[in-house]
């Protein structure tokens, strides 16, 4: 197995063509320009972190799943204490199969999720048979994103709209911008990106501002500028529509998720 991963490790494991490294990464850490040999997976268990690929930015927040491409030239920014687990696959196990992992991607699965904590609790375990049943979580793992992204039945224009909304989402983002930078009209968008993705895009922004939020308040930011850094107006902004969102204000958020010794 490759150690690529960088962080402390907690666990590995290798399994035929898959292999595991579950990473622990400090709050402040910084891992500069670098890529990978191989396609990999990384499951964001907890924590998080910002990613610069050229030009582009994602955020890697808890319960994602970030695919990589091999040579993929990328920087990291942890901004929290994080764990993730790192899925190292075999380029010619996957062209066998003919499956080709998007990168640039960060997937929210619910059953991405479950099979990702179900492999971790494995590598706790670590019997005689867990070898053979993590085999088979990381075969179902790969299946599962393989069906996604060949269901995904959504034309370009529109998975175009969903990509901006995950990197601009701080940014005073609007319907009727979208639309225009799409070249469609803005009832056709409101009525596609819902029907697609199952939530309005209003929604969709402020989602993805929360669940930024949180990260940085997780990592300890001033509230106030936690509501600047995630596109909010105003810390009272950031308190109204975090409490509608997760039933907690901020500040109950972040003592229920600090950190012993912090």
């Amino acid at each position: 197995m490759t150690n690529e991963f960088h962080g402390r490790s907690i666990a590995q494991q290798q399994l035929g063509v898959f292999s595991l490294s579950l990473t622990d990464y400090e709050n402040g850490t910084k891992l500069g320009w670098h890529r990978h040999a191989a396609p990999y997976l990384t499951y964001v268990l907890r924590g998080g972190y910002r990613e610069r690929l050229g030009n582009l930015e994602r955020q890697c927040d808890a319960h994602r799943l970030v695919v990589h491409d091999a040579g993929e030239v990328h920087a990291d920014d942890f901004a929290a204490s994080s764990r993730c687990l790192n899925i190292e696959l075999d380029s010619q196990f996957l062209a066998q199969r003919e499956i080709t992992l998007r990168s640039t991607r960060v997937v929210r699965s619910r059953m991405i999720s479950s099979l990702a904590s179900r492999a971790v609790s494995e590598i706790r375990r670590a019997d005689s048979m867990s070898p053979l049943v993590l085999e088979g979580l990381m075969l179902e793992m790969i299946g599962e994103l393989a069906r996604e992204q060949r269901c995904e039945s959504a034309p370009r224009w529109l998975s175009r709209v969903h990509e901006v909304i995950e990197w601009k989402f701080r940014e005073p983002l609007t319907v009727a911008g979208l639309a225009d930078a799409a070249g469609v009209h803005a009832v056709h968008l409101s009525r596609s990106f819902r029907r697609q993705f199952g939530r309005s895009i209003g929604e969709a922004i402020r989602e993805r501002r929360i669940d930024f939020a949180k990260s940085r308040i997780r990592a300890g930011a001033d509230l106030a500028e936690v509501a600047m850094e995630s596109g909010f107006a105003d810390q009272s902004h950031l308190t109204r529509t975090f409490r509608n969102f997760t039933g907690l204000t901020p500040s109950e958020y972040r003592r229920q998720h600090r950190v012993p010794g912090s």
